[in-house]
């Protein structure tokens, strides 16, 4: 496999950069980007250099979306320590079948650990990742996701209360599947009617659901990855008509299915 072995950098490299960076540039916060920084075995090590080097400068250290079932102690220790930071995480499906189906590798019980580690290591809130409309999905597993937030609470609740914390907060995103190319479901259909009703569906089941911020992606939006997503080669002199770009990615813009397809087919005219 082209992943295989894993191609590591040096810890020292890592912390070099990262110190001169933050000296020459004086900002005052960093963040390590990959596609999973959990995956990368120096992690504790390369922290806890740069925490006690920057000790005395306030900085702070964020990380992109982490591995729940990999996050510990030794992680929070190292984001919780350096100023204000947030924490995020992706269960992507509020079921576990559903999660089993997307082969996310993910249990209950490994949220729930990632979560309470949180809170104990001084958040107060979590920031959760879903998505709805994906292949195989039925209400339940819709509704699966405000169960599985409000189990979370309750779960994380006495915990609070034996330390005099205030209640663990969540912000929750909604996002809407946009299947990709050359993926196991990339000819999945979606729909943008099926969309709306299920983010109806949990804007109900969130109701009365203190502590709780829920975003929804804008459905046209979603349309209009779905669109250059699975696009062929006649697509792009669509997507670089003028205005067509700006119409279509500003949350605003009035832009419609059909005004996609209207301007597909002039695409397809004139190639």
């Amino acid at each position: 496999m082209l992943t295989r072995p894993a191609r590591d950098v040096e810890p020292e490299e890592v912390v070099e950069t990262i110190e001169k960076g933050m000296r020459a540039t004086g900002y005052n916060e960093f963040s390590l980007l990959s596609l999973s920084c959990s995956d990368y075995l120096s992690l504790p090590a390369v922290g806890m250099e740069i925490k006690n080097r920057l000790k005395d400068e306030n900085i702070s250290l964020s990380l992109p979306s982490q591995r729940v079932d990999r996050f510990d102690e030794n992680i929070a220790n190292i984001i919780g320590g350096m100023r204000t930071s947030g924490i995020t995480f992706a269960p992507e499906a509020g079921t576990q079948r559903m999660r089993d189906i997307i082969n996310k590798g993910l249990t209950n019980e490994e949220l729930l650990r990632g979560v309470q580690t949180s809170y104990e290591n001084g958040w107060d809130k979590v920031k959760l990742y879903f998505m709805i409309g994906l292949p195989g999905e039925i209400d339940a597993d819709v509704l699966g996701i405000a169960e599985t937030v409000r189990w979370l609470k309750t779960e994380c609740r006495q915990y609070g209360y034996d330390n005099k914390r205030r209640p663990l907060n969540f912000n929750i995103t909604i996002s809407n599947f946009t299947p990709k190319p050359h993926t196991p479901f990339q000819w999945h259909s979606v729909s943008t009617s099926e969309f709306t009703r299920k983010q109806e569906l949990l804007r109900e089941a969130f109701r009365g659901m203190r502590g709780v911020k829920v975003n929804y992606t804008d459905v046209r939006i979603s349309a209009m990855e779905d669109f250059v997503g699975r696009g062929d080669r006649a697509s792009p002199p669509w997507c670089v008509a003028p205005g067509n770009w700006a119409r279509g990615w500003t949350p605003g813009g009035k832009v419609s299915i059909g005004h996609l397809a209207r301007g597909n087919r002039r695409s397809r005219s004139r190639v």
